[in-house]
């Protein structure tokens, strides 16, 4: 595909938005069956967390589709930085004062000495390993911090020629994936926190530069589709094993999911796209609405009992998370990004 007959940040793809919104939906339904579902449930779900590598897989592309080559000055550079921190702060802040009013109500006004301790880090995007002010707010700070990298990254080294920031982009995505595999070969991807964050964004940006000399084959679409369920759902599969092989996946599918025929596919449909406009909003607010729930049941009802009862519990807590999300989005999400757009651009 040729990019330079385009402006890549005036174009949508409608296939990426819909990915962003499957990718939150997994997410949601993994964190779910953990904590709620039966052992059926739980165990066909149990890799749908690494959705959350798609994630930044899909920032780095569409941060490099933006940008890169665009922060030439300093202005730019603090453009790039309101732009960000109106797009991801102000819900994450909402929702990490919703969970400081919960701590404070159920201990009866105060907070244990770790709250306090990792208060200050949440407060400031940088907790890519400290997750009780709302768990999945880890990935939003290691998103923060990729961000921060990204921009300083192609500010200072603007000058010099592409192919050479290929290999700069390359060395600090297999630096950040090899940081986090190498020392725990047989753990969670999860402790490498910002590091996770960082390859993923990184191999993002390398699939844009991939994009913009070469188009994949037409049957990468089909690898994509087929090792993704494999890798999230086979019962025989490890899960270091699928963390390993789960990147590699992602990349190939944002690179069919930027081709222009995939765009007129049934991903762009308006329902998935819609699921895509308020995955960020789903995806932090989720946690709090399952535990809202929970407690309600709690003191209540014993429940769930049964299979049937789980999956009735597990459409339950979606539809509402989904219905907080559209709240949250329009109320909070949206004005806030809409308004750090209008700044930004009064700048002369």
């Amino acid at each position: 595909m040729d990019s330079s007959t385009k402006n890549p940040s005036s174009e949508f793809l409608p296939a990426l938005e819909s990915s962003r919104g499957i990718a939150a939906l997994l997410v949601v339904i993994f964190h779910f069956a953990t904590s709620t579902g039966g052992e059926n449930l739980r165990y066909f779900s149990r890799n749908f967390h690494l959705a959350v590598d798609l994630f930044f897989i899909l920032s780095g592309f569409i941060m490099a589709k933006i940008y890169f080559g665009r922060i030439k000055e300093s202005k730019d550079l603090a453009k790039f930085f309101v732009l960000r921190l109106g797009r991801i702060y102000p819900l994450h802040l909402f929702w990490m004062m919703v969970f400081l009013a919960m701590f404070l109500v159920l201990q009866q006004g105060r907070l244990t000495p770790e709250q306090v301790n990792i208060f200050w880090p949440n407060l400031l995007l940088l907790h890519a390993d400290d997750t009780m002010f709302n768990g999945p707010s880890w990935s939003i700070s290691a998103e923060w911090i990729s961000y921060c990298l990204f921009a300083v990254h192609i500010f200072l080294l603007k000058k010099i020629p592409e192919k050479i920031n290929t290999i700069i982009v390359t060395l600090i995505c297999f630096t950040a994936y090899f940081s986090v595999y190498i020392p725990m070969p047989n753990q969670s991807q999860i402790t490498g926190g910002f590091l996770r964050g960082i390859g993923g964004f990184y191999l993002g940006i390398l699939g844009f530069l991939y994009l913009k000399n070469y188009r994949l084959p037409k049957f990468a679409g089909y690898i994509f589709w087929i090792m993704g369920f494999y890798l999230l759902t086979h019962q025989g599969i490890k899960d270091v094993q699928a963390e390993y092989f789960f990147p590699i996946m992602a990349i190939v599918g944002v690179l069919w999911l930027a081709e222009p025929q995939t765009q007129e596919s049934w991903l762009a449909h308006p329902v998935l796209i819609w699921l895509g406009t308020v995955s960020y909003s789903v995806y932090l607010g989720h946690t709090f609405v399952g535990l809202f729930i929970n407690k309600i049941l709690e003191r209540t009802i014993t429940l769930p009992a049964t299979q049937y009862q789980f999956y009735g519990l597990l459409v339950f807590k979606l539809i509402s998370s989904y219905c907080v999300a559209y709240l949250t989005y329009k109320f909070i999400e949206n004005p806030f990004r809409k308004l750090s757009r209008n700044w930004v651009g009064r700048w002369s």
